[in-house]
């Protein structure tokens, strides 16, 4: 039997795993070749009522 605190949620970790190599990605890359990245892939935002950034769900995005 296992014990439950040895399980680890698959999403998480699989999640975890990405965070890292984009970490890794980033990390490679110039200050210039950065910024024409973050410019390539732009976040939809929008100011609630109360005036908070909200980022846009994916449904607002026009397919391309």
């Amino acid at each position: 039997m296992i014990s439950i605190k040895r399980l680890r949620p698959t999403q998480f970790a699989v999640g975890m795993y990405e965070v890292q190599k984009r970490i890794d990605k980033f990390r490679d890359m110039s200050k210039k070749e950065f910024i024409k990245y973050l410019k390539a892939k732009p976040i939809g935002v929008f100011y609630s009522m109360s005036r908070d950034a909200v980022p846009c769900p994916p449904c607002c995005f026009p397919k391309k």
